[in-house]
């Protein structure tokens, strides 16, 4: 992942490590306001968040907020839970 990326990650998202919730710090767009959260769930059920013009995984990014560094491996769900963010839960595969 870039460092471009990783600073925009940064600089509008904020992570909740209690509940896994992410959340916009800045208006991405017009129809978004700050505070609110961010992503949508793609056909799958996975929470995808657009950066940029690119979809990340919420899970991936979640690990990044939480941890500072992007993951080296794929990042699973220790609970099964695509949707359960919180930092407990994530793993690396």
């Amino acid at each position: 992942m870039s460092t471009d990326y990783l600073t925009a990650i940064d600089n509008l998202l904020r992570y909740d490590e209690d509940t896994g919730e992410i959340f916009w710090r800045r208006r991405p767009c017009n129809r978004v306001r700050a505070g609110d959260p961010a992503g949508s769930l793609d056909r799958n059920g996975r929470l995808k968040i657009g950066i940029a013009g690119r979809l990340l995984d919420a899970h991936d990014i979640a690990w990044f907020l939480g941890h500072g560094e992007w993951p080296v491996a794929p990042v699973e769900h220790a609970n099964g839970d695509t949707l359960d963010n919180r930092l407990d839960n994530l793993q690396l595969a």
